[in-house]
């Protein structure tokens, strides 16, 4: 990463002519504390958030729970499995403890008016590198504290330079493409779509809710129907409403 970043200043350097260190002239290496106190709910203006309806404003907060809640599920069975932290049937153990503990952040996180504190697929290459415990979490939390007083020399590191490792890391996840039965067509078009739409769509939510979708549907189709969970009949529906929302 760093040679990346190295590489990545020169080119700016020599051939746009750009100092890649100007920022760091009237940077701020003191954390905005003072604003995250000032509570973003007391700011908040929910007359003007309804204006837009009723219906309107109760399906984005339904839209955003759902994406912030898939995305957190695919991106823990994700990093869970390639971790080996997950049983025969494939289920994740403390799954509740987890989702709990994302929620918290993403409700601390809104209040402080920051973005969206969740868990992030970045998370898989620690997962990769060795860890498998809170005490890698929490030595990573200390790291991102310290980072808060180092922001605009983090600031300077280019995308393409961290962009590597994930990639690198996504790639070994797709092992777990192996467990999938290729000649189940309910598994196999699910699982096709959700490889096509994530990137395109930068979302694991959206991914997960047309691989429901389309395995409820084809479900159906085969007279199987019976099955497929209520659950899961519940959570396409809703999908399709929030797709149909968003058009």
């Amino acid at each position: 990463m760093i040679c990346s970043s190295i590489i990545y200043w020169a080119g700016e350097a020599i051939f746009l002519k750009v100092n890649p260190f100007e920022a760091l002239k009237t940077a701020s290496f003191v954390p905005p504390v003072k604003d995250m106190m000032e509570l973003t709910l007391f700011r908040f203006d929910f007359h003007d958030f309804f204006a837009v309806g009723t219906f309107t404003a109760i399906t984005l907060i339904i839209t955003f729970c759902m994406i912030d809640m898939f995305d957190t599920i695919g991106t823990l069975v994700g990093t869970a499995s390639r971790a080996g932290m997950v049983d025969e049937n494939g289920n994740m153990p403390k799954m509740k403890e987890a989702l709990l503990s994302d929620a918290v952040g993403t409700i601390a996180g809104s209040l402080t008016g920051t973005s969206t504190v969740t868990t992030f697929v970045e998370s898989a290459s620690g997962v990769e590198a060795g860890g498998r415990t809170g005490l890698a979490a929490l030595t990573a939390g200390l790291l991102f504290l310290g980072c808060m007083f180092i922001a605009p020399f983090a600031a300077l590191i280019p995308a393409p330079a961290t962009s590597a490792a994930l990639i690198y890391v996504g790639v070994l996840m797709l092992a777990g493409l192996q467990k999938i039965d290729w000649n189940d067509v309910s598994q196999m078009v699910p699982v096709a779509l959700m490889l096509i739409s994530m990137p395109i769509s930068g979302s694991i939510g959206h991914g997960i809710g047309l691989g429901m979708i389309s395995y409820t549907a084809i479900r159906v189709m085969q007279g199987r129907a019976k099955e497929v969970s209520i659950l899961t009949y519940v959570i396409s529906i809703l999908f399709i409403i929030k797709f149909f929302a968003i058009v």
